[in-house]
Parts: C-alpha cells; sequence; structure tokens
C-alpha cells in the first residue's frame, strides 16, 4: 500500500510529525540539496512517518535558483503546519536548518 499524502491524511500529532520532517530537512541542508517543491502534495504521512517524494526539481545548494527554493520550500512547509496549530516561523526553522557548513539561507 502507498502512504496518503499529508494534505490527505493530517498527522495525529502535527507538532512530532513537523520535528520528524525538521530531521529530514536537516539532513537535505547538510547534504546541500534542495527540494524545490516541497509542500503536503509531496509528503506522504506513513504511519505517523513523514516522507519527502517527487525529487524531480532537487537542485543543489550551487543551483542559480537554490535560495528561491530553499525558501518555497520551507514557506510551504510553515504555512502548512502553523493550520494544524504547529507555533512555527520560517526564521525559526531557517535558524534550526543553519550551523551547515554552506549557509544558501541568507
Amino acid at each position: 500500500d502507498i502512504a496518503p499524502r499529508l494534505k490527505d491524511l493530517l498527522p495525529k500529532n502535527p507538532k512530532i510529525f513537523f520535528d520528524e520532517l525538521m530531521k529530514s530537512l536537516k539532513k537535505l541542508y547538510k547534504a546541500e540539496i534542495v527540494h524545490g517543491d516541497l509542500s503536503p502534495f509531496n509528503i506522504l504521512n506513513d504511519n505517523e512517518t513523514p516522507v519527502i517524494i517527487d525529487w524531480s526539481q532537487a537542485t543543489s545548494f550551487d543551483s542559480p535558483n537554490a535560495h528561491e527554493y530553499f525558501l518555497r520550500d520551507i514557506k510551504n512547509v510553515v504555512a502548512f503546519f502553523k493550520k494544524q496549530g504547529v507555533s512555527v516561523s520560517d526564521a525559526v526553522v531557517i535558524k534550526k536548518l543553519r550551523g551547515i557548513p554552506k549557509d544558501i539561507s541568507k
């Protein structure tokens, strides 16, 4: 069975789901990869575990549009989880992702 998209199956505990998603985003950030189209359409809810799908837009930090894509990804994720009652902001997410040597979020 294929896990439903996050937009179709909201997490039972949005804060825990968001924290798990942040772990994945930190790994991407550390690997200097930007998804480029991250949203509740491209995140599956696999038994309360986030699974990021649809990597066709993914790019490296070196891409000319990486910064724009990175910010769009963060805005999409933050907007969705705010609607689910998670107290979070773009700035907080970006700050959590910082600390990795190459920072495109400036």
